[in-house]
C-alpha cells in the first residue's frame, strides 16, 4: 500500500510500521493488483500495485500511478513508488526506496537507503543527501501495504505505523470501525474497515480490507475541502493458489 498527499492522484495506501512481526506462519503476500482512483465519481487515474519474491528473502514492492481521464489532460504524470526489503526471523525490514514522479516539465526523485547497522536512514532528494537516526521497526512508506495485510486479524486493537518520510519520523494511527460489506464489480467482500489518522493532522482515509484476499485494502476514501477521493481495487492475481486467491 504505500496507501494523495501533495497531488490528486498520489495513491494513499502507503505507510509504515512502529514494530512489524511476521510470524514464520504468516507468509508475505505476493500479488498484482489493478485500482481505479476517482474524484467525485470522475475517474482520474489508475494504479498497478505488486509485490514480487527475489532471492534470499527479499521481496519487490511496486506502486505505478497513471493520470486519466479528464485528469490526464489537464496535469498527465507517472508516479512510481519502489521498496525493496527483506524478512529475516519473521521481521521485515527495507533496504530502499524510490519515490519518482514525472510530469511533461519536471521530476522529483527521492531515495531512502537502510542502514540497519548503524540505525540510519540516507535520503536522497534530486541529488542532495542528508541522513537521520531510525529504530528498529522503522519501515518505509510503501510498505504500509505489507504491514497492515499482515497486521490485520479482526481484533478491536488499534494499529500504530512510523514511516521514514521527508528526512521525518512519521506517525500513522489505524482505528477499527467494525466490519462491513463492500461490493467490488459485483461480488460482495466481507471486510474490516479502518480509519487512518497522520500525526495531528484532520484528515481521516478510510480503509476496507478483505480477508478472502489476505486482507488486501480493496477501497480507500477520503473527504477534503474540494470532494471525495476514491481508490477502489479492479482486479487481483495472487500467487498463493487458494478459492479465494482470484478476483477479477
Amino acid at each position: 500500500m504505500g496507501l494523495f498527499a501533495k497531488t490528486l492522484i498520489i495513491p494513499f495506501l502507503f505507510a509504515s510500521s512502529l514494530s512489524l512481526a511476521t510470524p514464520d506462519n504468516k507468509s508475505i503476500p505476493l500479488f498484482k493488483a489493478e485500482y481505479l482512483l476517482q474524484h467525485n465519481d470522475l475517474e482520474i487515474g489508475h494504479v498497478e500495485l505488486s509485490v514480487k519474491a527475489l532471492d534470499n528473502n527479499r521481496y519487490q514492492l511496486t506502486s505505478i500511478t497513471h493520470s486519466s481521464g479528464l485528469l490526464s489532460f489537464i496535469h498527465s504524470h507517472k508516479l512510481t513508488e519502489s521498496s525493496l526489503f527483506e524478512r529475516i526471523n519473521g521481521k521485515i525490514k527495507p533496504i530502499s526506496y524510490q519515490y519518482l514522479k514525472q510530469t511533461k516539465k519536471q521530476k522529483k526523485d527521492v531515495q531512502l537507503s537502510f542502514n540497519w547497522q548503524k540505525l540510519s536512514v540516507t535520503n536522497t532528494i534530486n541529488g542532495q543527501h542528508w541522513s537521520m537516526p531510525i529504530s528498529e521497526g522503522v519501515l518505509d512508506k510503501a510498505l504500509m501495504q505489507i504491514a497492515l495485510m499482515l497486521d490485520t486479524n479482526g481484533s478491536s486493537n488499534t494499529i500504530n505505523y512510523q514511516i521514514a518520510d521527508g528526512g521525518k519520523l512519521k506517525q500513522y494511527r489505524f482505528e477499527p470501525l467494525g466490519m462491513d460489506e463492500v461490493n467490488i464489480a459485483g461480488q460482495p467482500y466481507q471486510t474490516q474497515k479502518f480509519a487512518r489518522t497522520k500525526g495531528r493532522h484532520k484528515n481521516i482515509t478510510y480503509y476496507w480490507c478483505a480477508p478472502a484476499l489476505h486482507n488486501l485494502p480493496i477501497l480507500l476514501q477520503r473527504e477534503k475541502k474540494y470532494g471525495q477521493f476514491e481508490m477502489r481495487l479492479q482486479k487481483v492475481h495472487f500467487n498463493h493458489a487458494v478459492s479465494t486467491d482470484e478476483h477479477s
